[in-house]
Formats: C-alpha cells, structure tokens, sequence
C-alpha cells in the first residue's frame, strides 16, 4: 500500500488511476488487451515524467500534475480508434459496397477489429508513405469482406 507520505508512489498512484479510468470510460479494448499492465506502467511513466518536467519549469503542483495527466490522455489511441476513424473517413465507399449504414456503431467496429488486427497494427505502425497506402488498400478490403460477411448473417 502507498502511504501518504510517500510523494512520489502518491503521483504514481493519482496518474495510474487516472489513466486506468480513462481507459476504462474510452478504450475498452486496450483494457482487454494481453499487456494492458505493461501499458498502463509505461502510460504512468510517461505522465510522471512529464510532470517532473512541469515541476522543474516551476510549475505548481497541482497544476503540473493535471497537466501531465492531461496530455498523457490526449496522446492515447487505441486500435478501435484507429479502425472507427478509418471507417467514418471511408463511410461512403463502405456503406455503397455492402450495404451497411450504420458502420460507426461499437459492436460493429469491434467485430470489424477483431477480423481485422493485424492490419490495422500495420496501419499504426507504417512509417513510409508507401507503407500507409498499402496498409490503408489491406484495411478498406478487410473491412469490406467482414462488412459483407455481417450484411449475409
């Protein structure tokens, strides 16, 4: 247990908490997600870092604290939000090809993910232009083929 005293497992608590229910309310899938601890330590670790830096720039506690946890928050994507983006920008083609117009709904994309991981971790991942124009052409034809296989259930 974290005593009170302690400043420092005090922050750590207040952003790992802070983080975990973040995740809990927006990203249910990196909840679910095999390393969720490794990710939840290293989120942590980033938002103690950066309040670290606020404090060093003489920043008050407090606010420096709200700050880090902020912009910890801010910089966080999932998958899903990744995916439901994808889909939302390709709506029309996507809605036209299968039939399917309410392409935004949780269950949906989340099926959609669950067919579709790898692309779109290789979507995530791509660096070069020619690796996000390939990742993007094997996402939008992944989607349509499970989108299809719903529109047929």
């Amino acid at each position: 247990m974290i005593e009170p005293s302690d400043a420092s497992g005090h922050q750590e608590g207040y952003f790992e908490n802070g983080i975990k229910k973040y995740l809990t309310d927006h990203h249910l899938d990196l909840i679910q997600s095999q390393d969720f601890e490794t990710h939840l330590a290293e989120l942590t670790q980033d938002s103690i870092t950066l309040f670290q830096a606020f404090d060093r720039a003489g920043m008050a506690t407090y606010e420096a604290m709200e700050r880090a946890l902020t912009e910890t928050l801010e910089s966080i994507t999932s998958p899903y939000d990744i995916l439901r983006d994808f889909i939302l920008e390709n709506q029309t083609f996507l809605t036209y090809a299968t039939g399917i117009e309410e392409l935004d709904e949780q269950d949906i994309v989340m099926h959609i993910l669950v067919e579709n991981t790898a692309t779109v971790f290789a979507l995530q991942m791509a660096t070069t232009p020619e690796d996000v124009v390939r990742a993007n052409k094997e996402l939008l034809s992944g989607v349509r083929k499970t989108l299809l296989s719903l529109n047929k259930n």
